[in-house]
């Protein structure tokens, strides 16, 4: 399914780089051949090559230490611009949090019209403990476990296999409504949707570039979640939960979209 050449980017986002302890060492369990590009987004902590070669990756690898806070959303499209650098761009990427774990990156052979490639999500509930074995052995998740609950499919841009076109056209496009979105994150006093806009807009980044793009869905599990939310010490704000949560979030990806199709448009 891989020749030589690398054909897929793994993208990594941190904040409190402790966790790195659970989503490096299961991609160096990944059998696929990738290349690991690291956005590490506290301006107040170091991430060196060193520290990621003795979690125990061994791949082709790249740190990207920023200077300042992004947020998910735009250190992702950080990694997007380093993946644009590349002089042999792989055709592929997908994206992980560092409190979880990417347990397979296999790309199936497809047509030149899917831009991208979407399985399972198990979310975890236990200790960080077994979250740090799950880590070490990822083929030891038991769905039928009480402690996991599996959602089919994984609706979030976290372990979606895409394209890399449609994800630097989306990281470019973004760029261009970075002041607008930021306005509008600035008025909630909760984390805003970042993963499941992302989900949203960079399908419509992909239909934009090729109006016929589709997704396909593989049956399997490939993304491990946890229910320890460090999005509060990332960000210092709380998920957005309680009554009336899922309308408060279609109305903000809402705005995102009117302000990314402006952009597209411009």
């Amino acid at each position: 399914m891989f020749d030589r050449k690398i054909n897929l980017v793994v993208g990594l986002t941190t904040f409190d780089t402790q966790w790195l302890r659970v989503s490096v060492p299961a991609l160096a369990k990944l059998r696929q051949k990738i290349m690991l590009i690291i956005y590490n987004d506290n301006p107040c902590v170091r991430v060196t090559r060193r520290q990621i070669r003795r979690l125990g990756y061994r791949g082709a690898l790249r740190v990207i230490n920023g200077d300042k806070n992004l947020g998910t959303m735009w250190a992702r499209c950080r990694i997007a611009d380093a993946v644009r650098e590349m002089r042999r761009r792989p055709e592929w990427i997908t994206f992980v949090d560092d409190d979880d774990i990417l347990t397979n990156a296999v790309v199936p052979n497809v047509a030149d019209n899917v831009f991208a490639v979407i399985q399972d999500s198990v979310e975890f509930h236990g200790r960080v403990a077994d979250l740090l074995r799950i880590s070490q052995c990822p083929g030891t998740i038991n769905c039928m476990d009480e402690n996991i609950v599996r959602t089919r499919p994984n609706v979030g841009f976290a372990g979606m296999i895409v394209r890399t076109s449609a994800m630097i056209y989306f990281a470019d496009k973004m760029r261009d409504a970075w002041g607008a979105i930021a306005k509008i994150d600035a008025e909630y006093d909760f984390r805003p949707p970042a993963d499941i806009a992302m989900w949203t807009l960079v399908q419509r980044a992909a239909r934009q570039i090729n109006p016929n793009a589709t997704l396909i869905y593989m049956d399997g599990v490939n993304y491990v979640k946890n229910n320890l939310d460090a999005g509060a010490v990332k960000y210092g704000l709380t998920p957005n939960t309680g009554r009336g949560a899922d309308a408060r979030a279609a109305r903000i990806i809402a705005r995102y979209t009117e302000l990314f199709d402006a952009a597209s448009a411009a």
